[in-house]
């Protein structure tokens, strides 16, 4: 299973911290030198995708750099070389000062996520992971999660979920806009992730039907406007048409005398 590969990652993570070791950490370092990630993207149409990322930290990657055993370019596939599946790669790819070795799955619809979830990771339960009413609900249980560390300043772990829309209620370690995080350091204990989210949907409905209905009766009334202007003009026109030879047989002058009127016999 895919869990299984991923435990098998974090003791090849291990191997390479005890080469490159560094001094206690009283508390978990969110810029620990490796940073093992599991991020859920849930979009609003019910797609989703699963990555395992896998983050080297800048101090770590100078140490390796510096003892020349493991070129950079290299990493990802060195740290997971013994995991003997075509199927499970790892992209690479620097970010900043980091180096990310990711794997990224893709679901059509949230029970496929669900039974992955629940496949690879035999002590997770999913209670609740899908979208209703247009809200996204999350609920978690993870009875054990071996992610643990005696020096959290070497190794971070993580569970992170994107959610559609505008979170909501949630007892993630931090949220930040769309992207919840609980840290899984202290997971030796059993853990809940809830989470809810606005996915839209109703609201955007609703507003594009507004919009259709205020532009319609904006181009309705305009079209009466563009209608009673034309009348009156054609009114005003065939008024000054029929007013016009009035006016002109008033104006014209009376015709002369004839000689005959003005002799008088």
């Amino acid at each position: 299973m895919r869990y299984k590969r991923a435990v098998l990652g974090l003791g090849l993570a291990g191997l390479l911290l005890s080469a490159f070791g560094s001094p206690p950490a009283p508390r978990p370092d969110p810029n620990a030198r490796i940073i093992m990630q599991f991020l859920t993207v849930v979009n609003a149409d019910g797609t989703a995708e699963f990555h395992y990322i896998f983050k080297y930290g800048k101090a770590l990657l100078e140490d390796i750099k510096e003892a020349g055993k493991v070129p950079l370019d290299d990493i990802c596939e060195e740290t997971f070389a013994e995991i003997e599946d075509p199927d499970f790669t790892f992209t690479q790819e620097n970010h900043g000062e980091e180096i990310w070795c990711t794997n990224m799955q893709e679901f059509d619809t949230l029970p496929d996520l669900v039974d992955m979830l629940e496949d690879d990771f035999g002590n997770l339960s999913v209670r609740r992971l899908e979208i209703e009413n247009h809200t996204f609900f999350l609920d978690l249980s993870w009875s054990r999660f071996p992610c643990t560390s005696s020096d959290p300043s070497d190794f971070t772990c993580e569970w992170t979920v994107e959610a559609p829309g505008k979170v909501g209620e949630n007892n993630a370690t931090r949220v930040e806009e769309d992207r919840l995080t609980w840290d899984l350091m202290d997971s030796d204990t059993p853990r809940k992730f809830q989470a809810e989210s606005a996915a839209g949907g109703s609201d955007t409905t609703l507003w594009i039907v507004l919009a259709a209905v205020l532009t319609c009766g904006c181009c309705t009334v305009l079209l009466l406007i563009i209608g009673g202007v034309a009348a009156y003009l054609i009114w005003s026109r065939r008024k000054r048409a029929s007013e016009a030879p009035e006016d002109a047989e008033a104006a014209a002058p009376a015709p002369p005398s004839l000689p005959a009127d003005t002799i008088k016999l």
